[in-house]
């Protein structure tokens, strides 16, 4: 998997926000399973970050999936009476950085995987 500057943005911008998601913990204390779910999602975004990072092309699939199932929480939170605290900008926000998190660092997903005994198809011999 090839790291291009795009990619360590997206990457940068979708850890991140795990870590949020991870801390949300402490924003949400009335509600110890939406707390709990959350912070699953961040560990499993940090995870696959760390994964992503070092070449894994599951790691970034998992960083992908766990920041979608986030967004959509969080969409669903906002029709839970009891639920305080959420509000929409924070969702917009965290839905638009995740959506700009994705494009950046999912175009690697996209390039054909080599096999490490594989010559590089654009170098040329000469």
């Amino acid at each position: 998997m090839k790291r291009t500057g795009s990619f360590t943005v997206g990457l940068t911008i979708l850890a991140t926000l795990g870590f949020l998601d991870l801390t949300s913990i402490t924003l949400v204390p009335d509600h110890t399973a939406y707390a709990v779910i959350y912070s699953g999602l961040g560990l499993i975004t940090l995870a696959g970050a760390r994964s992503a990072r070092r070449g894994g092309r599951r790691g970034l699939s998992a960083v992908v999936v766990s920041r979608l199932v986030s967004v959509l929480l969080g969409i669903l939170g906002l029709f839970i009476d009891d639920v305080r605290g959420l509000d929409l900008y924070p969702l917009v926000m965290t839905t638009v950085l995740t959506l700009v998190g994705i494009k950046l660092a999912a175009k690697v997903l996209r390039q054909p995987q080599l096999s490490p005994a594989a010559p590089d198809p654009t170098r040329t011999r000469g």
